[in-house]
């Protein structure tokens, strides 16, 4: 599948997905890579390395996953994608640099019509692997996964891309957030923030927070309209969960439409 406009379109959905584990804060990506806000919103770009869990199917001529799509940003903070040809276990290296991962899709797939294995997207010499299984699930080293048959796989991260030269500025609004999954009583929080460079060359951060309750058997969805949360270009947002159940599986789109 191709995802290019949930990520790049007029709307865009960043989407994120967690275990619930508790009732302390985490991240809607926890349950897939287990990284942290200081680890991916860092300054430079990185190649990415991907493996598959599987060595026979996910491979170029295979009955699985094929080739993956990359969705992100470079270290420009424009608008990034890339396609790679899977070769099972062995580790296969992008040739751009990514400041910023959004999420990864199975574009092209052999007869099974699926993928067979765990992939695994992580920064390039961050790890070793077992079996094509990256062999630390850090912050530092994961920075996306597609679970097995689920063709796609999201970091819960987004971060609106710069316009290219000459184009208006680009913002997104908040509009809604969308959850599913076995549990959804928790509370969604975004938060936000933006480098500035002063004159003085100081970096400052501008931080948001906002919360929303999900409660299972509510209307579907959050409106988040009258915040009036606008991000403009450049602006970092994290999604996370705050869960009142300590079992169960939440999913969460946020809608952001250009405005």
């Amino acid at each position: 599948m191709d995802l290019q406009d949930r990520f790049f379109g007029h709307d865009a959905y960043p989407q994120g997905y967690c275990v619930d584990s508790g009732t302390s804060i985490i991240n809607l990506n926890d349950f897939a890579v287990n990284q942290s806000l200081p680890a991916f919103f860092g300054a430079n770009g990185f190649t990415l390395d991907i493996t598959s869990s599987d060595n026979t199917k996910d491979v170029a001529a295979g009955t699985g996953a094929q080739k993956i799509k990359i969705y992100g940003l470079d270290v420009n903070l424009r608008q990034l994608t890339e396609v790679v040809t899977m070769n099972g276990q062995t580790a296969v290296t992008t040739v751009n640099a990514f400041r910023r991962v959004f999420g990864a899709s199975v574009l092209v797939v052999g007869t099974d019509s699926l993928q067979a294995g765990d992939i695994y997207i992580v920064k390039h010499g961050s790890s070793t692997w077992a079996a094509g299984v990256p062999n630390t699930l850090t912050a530092a080293s994961v920075v996306c996964k597609i679970l097995i048959a689920n063709g796609a796989g999201y970091t819960g991260y987004y971060t609106v891309p710069v316009s290219p030269s000459g184009a208006l500025p680009r913002k997104y609004r908040a509009g809604s957030v969308t959850p599913t999954g076995s549990v959804q009583n928790a509370n969604f929080l975004i938060q936000a923030q933006k480098l500035l460079v002063a004159l003085d060359n100081a970096i400052s951060l501008v931080f948001q927070t906002m919360i929303a309750g999900l409660t299972a058997g509510g209307p579907g969805f959050v409106d988040l309209e009258h915040f009036n949360l606008d991000f403009e270009e450049g602006t970092d947002i994290v999604m996370k969960i705050v869960p009142l159940v300590t079992a169960g599986q939440i999913t969460a789109i946020l809608h952001l439409r250009e405005v």
